[in-house]
């Protein structure tokens, strides 16, 4: 196997306060692929679970902000198509990623105030080839420097200024791994509230992950007699 790889991303804002975000899903999007979604809202309001969605962080409001981590499973219809994303009145950002060969997110959280968000160690219970995401979300502020040492495709969606929220971004894709810490060398404008995401995207089992789970419930393949015969099959 190999450590999940993102295979499109879309960044999006609502720049004027209302109550509904209307999200599209990146262009390239193929049936089973992981999506997650990470979204931010000025204030200290609740982020709703859009239809369809599973949560891998809760709606959380501190710091002058709220934030929200969801993700599915996609079909391959997706491709720029919409949904929408229920929340109180507020200006809001978000980063929409698809996932080739993703598992389960899991998550760590922390948030502050200062100009340079935190991201916690996280992890992720298991050892496995992991996708990480570095993800900031700043009120009102932008976020300036979005890079961590040893990250890659870092981006940011910049705030609309006083009544704004920024969401920031980079990931890093490590073979055998099961905890993280990210440097916290992402720069604010200034120094104002944040929440700062450290994510782990573990790869999709699948059927061979399956097969594995099985042989290990019966003892691996001497459970089952070993290899035997000319056919070369299993012999319980």
């Amino acid at each position: 196997m190999a450590a999940p790889t993102v295979r499109s991303e879309l960044k999006g804002r609502l720049v004027t306060a209302g109550t509904t975000s209307t999200v599209t899903h990146p262009a390239t999007i193929e049936n089973g692929d992981l999506e997650v979604l990470l979204f931010a809202a000025d204030g200290a309001g609740t982020i709703d679970t859009p239809s369809g969605w599973e949560v891998f962080a809760t709606s959380t409001a501190a710091q002058g902000l709220s934030t929200a981590g969801f993700y599915r499973t996609a079909d391959g219809t997706e491709d720029s198509t919409t949904f929408s994303v229920t929340h109180d009145s507020e200006e809001t950002a978000w980063i929409l990623f698809a996932i080739e060969n993703g598992g389960t997110p899991t998550r760590g959280r922390s948030s502050g105030a200062s100009t340079t968000p935190a991201f916690p160690s996280h992890d992720h219970g298991s050892v496995a080839d992991i996708l990480w995401l570095a993800i900031a979300a700043c009120d009102r502020r932008t976020v300036t420097d979005t890079t961590i040492t040893s990250y890659t495709g870092n981006d940011t969606i910049p705030s609309d200024g006083a009544n704004g929220v920024s969401v920031a971004w980079t990931r890093r894709a490590v073979l055998a791994d099961q905890v993280e810490d990210p440097a916290n060398e992402m720069t604010i404008a200034a120094s104002d509230g944040w929440h700062g995401y450290t994510i782990a995207v573990p790869e999709d089992a699948g059927a061979g992950g399956r097969i594995m789970s099985s042989l290990a419930a019966h003892g691996g393949l001497a459970g089952y007699g070993g290899i035997a015969g000319q056919g070369g099959g299993l012999v319980r």
